[in-house]
């Protein structure tokens, strides 16, 4: 028996592994999907009505469809084997408003592009994780 407890071990985390990416890629997709779109807008110097526009027209609706799909119970929030899920939730599809928020902003000329860019940095950091655990598997 003590030597299946490694391979169950192993067997266990692969599983809370999997699950915890097909979760988190369920979110993550669609979420980079929109994420890219204003990125687009913002590297094309889109005016702030064109964004306005894409973000009331387009971005809104799916994001809130994405949420809908993908919300989390409170057990899972608090789930030690769901922590990439809580983190692609949080920082990703989540914070894919406050980055459209800001490219909007920047648009208006409120803000630098300093603070756009942290945004999607940190929207970037969260979908190179997800690439890193989940894409080999």
């Amino acid at each position: 028996m003590m030597r299946l407890l490694p391979l169950l071990l192993l067997f266990s985390t692969s599983a809370f592994a999997s699950t915890d990416c097909e979760k988190a890629e369920s979110m993550l997709s669609p979420s980079v999907h929109l994420v890219v779109q204003a990125l687009r807008l913002h590297k094309q110097n889109a005016d702030h009505k064109t964004i306005a526009q894409w973000r009331v027209n387009t971005f809104n609706p799916e994001i809130e469809k994405i949420i809908t799909a993908n919300e989390l119970s409170p057990k899972e929030l608090m789930s030690p084997d769901l922590s990439l899920t809580r983190e692609v939730y949080n920082d990703v599809m989540m914070r894919s408003k406050i980055y459209v928020g800001h490219v909007y902003s920047y648009s208006k000329g409120t803000i630098n592009e300093d603070a756009v860019e942290e945004q999607r940095k940190a929207i970037n950091a969260v979908v190179q994780k997800f690439k890193s655990i989940c894409v080999s598997q």
